[in-house]
């Protein structure tokens, strides 16, 4: 059995006949050396290359990248070239695909050392023996139990996994993304909670770890803990001279403890402000500039209470007076007096105080400062006050400023007036025909006196042209059987009556004799009855008959007693005196 510690030798000496065995073995002696010394340096896993890949087309080989690996036992497993490994069965030629359906299954590949033998040969016994026996490789697929949540297969010792593939029920090809290297053996694979490394090589590692520690360096990542940093804070002080700590702390205490409980204290007399140092007040120096010593926040806070010790630069205002600098106390009692001051026009308060460049009282040149202001404002001649005061819309005034609402107000109380005096007029064109009538009725619209004027017209005087006459002795008889209205002798025809006008028509006749049979009587206008005005009774001696009738359009219309005897004929119906009809237009 070789020893790990060294290569065992073999001493051949003069005329020895060796053996096969004996040859044999000083090869595996020196074999087992070489395997010997990356054991016991740690070498185990993928030292270069094999990465795995799918294939091109997808089927259920994957490509595994040329590369070397060491086992666990120091064996040396080299690819020369890119090779591909089938998956579709495992290492005992059993099917890796799924059978049940939701299942799923997990593959693990690894490569393994073996040797290829080449040239054989016939020994003295007339045993084939193989004179060159070459390290080569194998693939060993090794396949886990289907489930829903399957479970990787366990490592096999005398190999280096380089992948895991999880197949799914129904699956015929393999992707990038069924294969995953969490497992695979790598040279190094190392992670904490706050780093992880998988790398091949040692110059990979190393340039890993020197990564890490420039970035620690740099401070941009891996900072320390500051709960296993420990510091001496005895040696500082604050600027009141209290002690920043007694004893040795973590960075963490030292920071979030002691220091935030210092700053953070607000009581007397050792408050956060103590601790605080502030410098010699040397930012402005001169006559009037007080000079504050360098001590802690608290004193200068305390001193800044007091105006005197605070600085103010010059002050100057808009027309160029200005106020010195000095403590700020005076430069405000200065400004007070400049601003209260009422000496004169050109040296008051409102003289100092500047108006902004916009608005009305801007757009005026010398018109910069509130006494400007106040100046122009009560000018009362020219450009007067009124026209720099600005007025928004309101009813029918527009916006513009008080002055033009004014001078529109003027103007419109003298329209106003000028219209007052001619709606009084009697004459010419009178009130009426300046006042707007709309239309109403039968009256078109207009104004008051149009339709005055068209009143007038429709209402003409009753005159004796309104009447008609039948003299004594005339006859209204009528033979039997007119079923139609028909016109006596008895009418009056007016014309150019307005549509809408009103008529009143009235008849009065007596007859005389004994007259005998049926009738009925009606007044008409144009053939057409006026409403009320139809009689159906026996013979009497004396008619009085009267209706109002309503004009239906323009034109002429004549009014007329008619009459109707469907049965019996009238006879001996004499008229007495003078039978009158009269039509008079009433509006």
């Amino acid at each position: 059995m070789p020893s790990c510690a060294a290569m065992d030798r073999r001493d051949f000496f003069f005329r020895q006949k060796v053996k096969e065995s004996e040859l044999d073995q000083a090869f595996d002696d020196v074999e087992a050396a070489d395997q010997a010394i990356v054991v016991d340096t740690g070498y185990f896993g993928v030292l270069v290359g094999l990465d795995v890949t799918e294939h091109s087309p997808n089927n259920m080989t994957v490509d595994v990248t040329g590369g070397t690996a060491r086992t666990r036992s120091g064996q040396r497993v080299y690819l020369p070239t890119t090779q591909q490994a089938n998956l579709a069965v495992d290492f005992q030629n059993v099917s890796t695909a799924v059978a049940g359906v939701g299942n799923s299954r997990i593959l693990s590949l690894f490569v393994k050392f073996t040797r290829n033998n080449q040239f054989p040969r016939t020994d003295g016994n007339g045993i084939t023996v193989f004179y060159d026996r070459l390290e080569s490789f194998r693939f060993y697929v090794k396949q886990g139990a289907e489930a829903s949540s399957p479970s990787a297969p366990a490592l096999e010792l005398d190999g280096v996994l380089l992948c895991d593939v999880t197949l799914a029920y129904g699956q015929t090809t393999i992707t990038n993304s069924d294969i995953s290297i969490e497992r695979r053996e790598d040279l190094y694979v190392y992670a904490t909670t706050d780093a992880s490394m998988r790398v091949k090589s040692n110059k990979e590692a190393l340039v890993y770890l020197l990564d890490l520690l420039q970035a620690h360096k740099d401070g941009t990542d891996f900072a320390h803990d500051g709960t296993s940093v420990m510091v001496d804070p005895t040696a500082a002080a604050w600027a009141d001279l209290t002690a920043f700590g007694n004893a040795d702390v973590t960075l963490n205490y030292a920071f979030g403890t002691l220091v935030v409980s210092a700053l953070s204290n607000m009581g007397l007399p050792s408050s956060g402000t103590h601790k605080i140092g502030v410098a010699e007040s040397t930012y402005q120096t001169g006559a009037g500039v007080p000079t504050l010593a360098g001590s802690h926040l608290f004193a200068r806070l305390e001193s800044m209470r007091d105006a005197q010790n605070i600085y103010n630069p010059l002050v100057t205002f808009s027309v160029g007076d200005t106020v010195a600098a000095g403590p700020l106390s005076t430069v405000i009692a200065g400004i007070v007096t400049k601003l209260v001051a009422t000496a004169s026009a050109s040296n008051n308060g409102a003289v100092r105080i500047g108006l902004s460049t916009s608005g009305l009282l801007a757009a005026y040149s010398g018109v910069t400062t509130v006494y400007g202001a106040f100046v122009r404002l009560s000018t009362a001649t020219g450009t007067d006050g009124a026209a720099h005061v600005g007025a928004k819309a309101s009813g029918a005034l527009s916006a513009g400023t008080v002055r033009t609402q004014l001078d529109a107000l003027d103007t419109r109380v003298t329209t106003n007036t000028n219209s007052i005096n001619a709606l009084s007029s009697a004459t010419g064109t009178d009130g009426a025909s300046l006042i707007g009538a709309k239309a109403s009725g039968s009256l078109s619209a207009g104004t008051v006196r149009s339709q005055l004027d068209e009143l007038d017209g429709r209402t003409p005087s009753v005159s004796a042209d309104a009447y008609t006459y039948t003299t004594r002795g005339g006859t209204i008889n009528s033979p039997s059987g007119i079923s139609s209205w028909t016109s006596s002798s008895i009418t009056k025809t007016l014309n150019g009556l307005k549509s809408g006008q009103k008529v009143h028509v009235t008849a009065v006749f007596g007859i005389s004799g004994t007259p005998t049979g049926a009738y009925s009587l009606r007044l008409a206008a144009n053939g057409v009855l006026i409403d009320g005005t139809e009689l159906d009774a026996e013979i009497v001696k004396s008619f009085c008959m009267s209706g109002l009738y309503t004009v239906p359009s323009d034109g002429n219309y004549t009014f007329a007693v008619q009459y109707q005897n469907p049965s019996t004929g009238m006879a001996n119906m004499n008229l007495i005196g003078s039978a009158s009809l009269v039509a008079v237009p009433v509006h």
